[in-house]
């Protein structure tokens, strides 16, 4: 990302970035992601909710075993079914972001662009226009080693004070469709069923996002 995107963060009141996700113009998920900054004192502005994401760095490993896992991350990423050649852009410059945080962010702008009128009345949207996300790739400056390094020193308090932490696990491949075919097997004892869910938690939480708990 080029450096031209942050400007300095005021480390004595704790500055951080976070971003608000522009509304897709399509509708449709895989159109480029737009986003913009705002900045947030951890000192003075206690009344400002954010939400901090947690997620594993780097793209979705698409496994050739389990054809059913690949073909569910595919329908997410896969640059055939992009909506066009945009680049994904913050405050209107392009960027690379990995595609576990690709995904996340695209999910997070399709579930806020759900109208209140196509909830139920038990049903909260999680994700808003308004909604400010910290996730560390895109909100700390990368190229700048000595932000990076101030901005890192202060992660425990960024945790700290947001409003919710969102754990985005990158299970869009295999474990997907594990959990999807949950209900599909056939299981002629209760010890075969047994043995079946415990076999699919275990490859779920072998998940490197667990290695963080």
């Amino acid at each position: 990302m080029a450096s031209a995107v942050y400007r300095p963060l005021n480390n004595t009141s704790q500055e951080i970035r976070v971003i608000k996700i522009l509304p897709a113009k399509s509708g449709r998920f895989d159109e480029a992601l737009a986003c913009t900054f705002e900045y947030i004192s951890l000192v003075d502005d206690l009344e400002t909710g954010f939400t901090a994401l947690s997620y594993t760095w780097g793209d979705v490993v698409h496994d050739e075993d389990h054809p059913n896992g690949e073909q569910i991350a595919r329908g997410l990423s896969d640059p055939s079914k992009a909506l066009s050649s945009e680049p994904n852009t913050v405050e209107g410059v392009p960027v690379n972001i990995g595609e576990n945080l690709l995904d996340a962010l695209k999910y997070f702008r399709s579930e806020a662009a759900v109208k209140t009128t196509q909830r139920t009345l038990a049903q909260k949207p999680r994700f808003t226009p308004e909604t400010r996300l910290w996730a560390d790739a895109l909100c700390i400056n990368q190229e700048d080693l000595t932000g990076r390094n101030q901005q890192v020193s202060i992660m425990h308090q960024i945790y700290k004070h947001a409003s919710r932490i969102l754990v985005w696990p990158s299970i869009l491949h295999y474990e997907a469709a594990i959990i999807d075919n949950f209900g599909s097997d056939n299981w002629n004892t209760t010890q075969s069923l047994l043995r079946s869910y415990n076999t699919k938690l275990i490859t779920i939480l072998q998940n490197p996002q667990f290695d963080k708990c």
